[in-house]
């Protein structure tokens, strides 16, 4: 069986507001070295929900359980597209 359960929260102390889910690269005031980890950080989730997407199709479709989904809200575009 393979469970992952995680939660991460942070922000930036001199940019409380950038949201790089939002705001992307452009949002990045200044070159701020912690927003573009921020963003870094949220484009490793999207590819990391993305390849759990794909997993889980590749798994139901071998006939394997799978009783937990990847929220399609939190999926990036071309993710949402191949579901």
């Amino acid at each position: 069986m393979l469970k992952i359960r995680a939660r991460f929260e942070a922000k930036c102390p001199r940019h409380p507001g950038y949201a790089p889910e939002k705001d992307g690269a452009a949002g990045i005031k200044g070159n701020c070295e912690i927003c573009g980890e921020l963003l870094k950080a949220e484009i490793a989730k999207q590819d990391f929900l993305a390849t759990l997407a794909a997993f889980e199709e590749r798994l139901r479709a071998l006939g394997a359980r799978v009783t937990y989904g990847v929220p399609a809200k939190v999926l990036p575009k071309a993710a949402k597209a191949g579901r």
